[in-house]
């Protein structure tokens, strides 16, 4: 955790460009960043995965082929009963319930989705709605088929996105706010906002919604030219903060504070040359809802937040 004083550069006051105007200029070069490929190694990885999946399909059709012959499924039974402490009190479905082919390749395609995710980046690149969708459909065995066409498509559309997700980020931290604290401002970010349910009622951190502070960590880190740290570095900073409940913590240089309270909200604090830009990117997701005064530079020079 940095707790020391970093000064936020600034684009000069002459003329700063939105991060609307940087898009459409990003855009009429029809240029694509190498990092947006697939890396040789990844690619290769994916390629084995793929194989693999495939293997594992074909054995898992074979073995519920067997099991579907009646005499299979009576046999199969008695090892259940013999081998089954029944004093548990747990009820064993019936063999062909436990053998079901869809429920197999349900579990199948779950973790192979999950173990493509985790080869490439682009967790770190999704906004947290887009992580808990994700994590949802996985959690509950609600993927699609793990074939070839499916997840190069999937993966090459997220990989494509970085920058769409950048904004997403900013539009999920704004629509995270609370509606209940007139800190927090319909028109647009300002200097104070305040999160609800970062924590449980045992003092736990709620993953979902840390989700979102660490989105703004990253949009922050992204403004300030900084390589942006991983979710867990943010877990562990509201573990502190909660530790540390009313006392205000300053992190990432200076551009933004933070102060957990014991009922579960989050009062966020961030430098006003990082509100601006928050605005002007919410802007650009929603063009009538900020006003002009709310996406523009501060005229005057604001001083760092005192760590």
């Amino acid at each position: 955790m940095n707790t020391q004083n970093v000064n936020v550069k600034t684009a000069t006051p002459e003329s700063p460009k939105t991060w609307a105007e940087n898009q459409s200029s990003t855009a009429l070069t029809g240029n694509i960043s190498s990092d947006d490929f697939f890396a040789p190694s990844t690619a290769g990885l994916l390629d084995n995965l793929l194989a693999q999946y495939k293997f594992m399909r074909a054995r898992l059709y074979s073995i519920s082929n067997v099991i579907s012959d009646i005499e299979s499924q009576k046999g199969i039974s008695y090892f259940l009963r013999g081998n089954y402490n029944s004093s548990r009190g747990y009820h064993v479905p019936p063999v062909c319930k436990l053998f079901d082919i869809s429920g197999a390749l349900a579990a199948l395609n779950a973790e192979y989705w999950q173990s493509a995710l985790d080869l490439t980046d682009v967790y770190e690149y999704m906004p947290n709605d887009r992580r808990t969708e994700w994590n949802k459909q996985i959690t509950e065995m609600d993927t699609p088929d793990f074939e070839d066409d499916t997840v190069w498509a999937n993966l090459s559309e997220l990989l494509f996105s970085k920058e769409k997700f950048f904004s997403e980020r900013v539009g999920g931290i704004f629509r995270s706010l609370s509606g209940e604290h007139i800190t927090n401002r319909p028109e647009g970010f300002s200097k104070r906002m305040i999160i609800n349910r970062v924590y449980d009622e045992y003092g736990y951190v709620s993953y979902e919604r840390s989700g979102y502070i660490d989105d703004l960590r990253k949009v922050i880190a992204k403004f300030m030219g900084r390589d942006p740290e991983g979710s867990r570095n943010t877990d562990k900073l509201l573990k502190v903060a909660r530790e540390r409940s009313g006392t205000w913590l300053t992190v990432d240089g200076g551009a933004l504070r933070l102060k957990a309270f014991l009922k579960g909200t989050l009062h966020l604090e961030i430098h006003q040359d990082m509100a601006w830009r928050l605005n002007d990117i919410l802007a650009f997701l929603y063009p009538a809802a900020i006003p002009a005064q709310h996406r523009q530079k501060p005229a005057t020079k604001i001083k760092c937040l005192i760590c």
